[in-house]
């Protein structure tokens, strides 16, 4: 069984990239659970959404220092939540400037002042820069894009996924973003 925790703010498009992701590994065949905690269903709170996945999973939720994969669109949520990563896991941060189109960057609650050396200790750490998109592109999806080179599930099943979720332009910006995050 796999875990991958998403973190970000009200307004980045977490449940989104935690829905499709869902998606994609249900199609491939995978056991899938989810769960979402949704801050104050406003823009800018806190957002963190697990998706758990396996040939068979029994709990949605994980315990303290077992989660595979932190996929943050934030860095002080990534600070906060880089405790639940496993030590040989792994953090895909998004760059600030794109992934705070959504909200104010937050505040750390990891008890350090600077967020910057928490969510930097980690091993695991890749800051991805998707500076390359279009403007107004969605950067949660180049985020799954990026994340999806790291699962077993096929570029058909994600393609499929957010097909789902989208449909005209929308689907057509939403694959193209991903499809950037993946190269």
């Amino acid at each position: 069984m796999n875990t991958i925790l998403f973190a970000g703010l009200g307004g980045q498009g977490v449940v989104t990239a935690a829905d499709i992701t869902a998606e994609a590994l249900f199609r491939a065949g995978l056991d899938v659970k989810t769960s979402a905690i949704r801050g104050m269903s406003q823009r800018g709170a806190e957002v963190t959404c697990l998706v758990r996945y396996g040939e068979r999973v029994f709990s949605p939720v994980p315990a303290k220092g077992t989660v595979d994969i932190l996929a943050a669109l934030d860095r002080n949520e990534a600070a906060t939540w880089t405790g639940w990563v496993r030590p040989a896991g792994c953090i895909l941060l998004l760059d600030g400037a794109r992934s705070r189109a959504g909200g104010s960057q937050s505040t750390p609650r990891t008890g350090d002042p600077s967020a910057d050396s928490v969510a930097l200790h980690h091993a695991g750490l890749a800051e991805l820069d998707p500076t390359g998109l279009d403007q107004g592109a969605p950067a949660n999806l180049y985020l799954v894009g990026r994340l999806s080179r790291e699962l077993s599930a096929d570029v058909p099943c994600w393609h499929a996924a957010i097909h789902a979720r989208f449909d005209g332009e929308s689907c057509s910006v939403n694959t193209r973003a991903f499809d950037a995050g993946r190269a």
